[in-house]
């Protein structure tokens, strides 16, 4: 891994990092102030856990051809385990439902747009002096 690689997954750590943080605060405050003892912070610290598997597991195929699948199977595992949560808690618990699914897609989209952008920005760097290690 060269050291661009290495910037892009200190970069990608903070950056999720303070995205939690944020997202977690904000999201809290203003669910909260909507419907008061309904929030779940869970929430940010799933998506925080699932994007550090997500960067560990970039980091260790990087360069190698399956890369892209990597990254889109972990897009298709993440939509599955929110799906799977939404079910679980609309079986198990069943009230205010709507509140869960609504809590749950805002930090999902949140999450979504910003790895689209970092890896949109990542994709567009020139990939001069990579190898390729099939």
């Amino acid at each position: 891994m060269n050291d661009s690689e290495h910037r892009f997954a200190r970069r990608f750590v903070i950056g999720v990092t303070i995205l939690t943080l944020a997202a977690g605060w904000g999201g809290a405050a203003l669910i909260r102030s909507a419907f008061p003892g309904h929030y779940l912070s869970v929430f940010p610290l799933g998506f925080l856990l699932w994007e550090l598997l997500f960067i560990t597991l970039l980091d260790r195929n990087r360069g190698r051809k399956r890369f892209i699948w990597l990254y889109m199977g972990m897009k298709v595992a993440k939509l599955l385990l929110a799906i799977v949560a939404i079910g679980v808690y609309t079986l198990g618990v069943g009230v205010q439902n709507t509140d869960f699914v609504l809590t749950l897609m805002g930090y999902y989209l949140i999450y979504l747009i910003y790895e689209t952008v970092l890896f949109g920005k990542y994709g567009k760097k020139p990939e001069t002096g990579r190898e390729n290690d099939d």
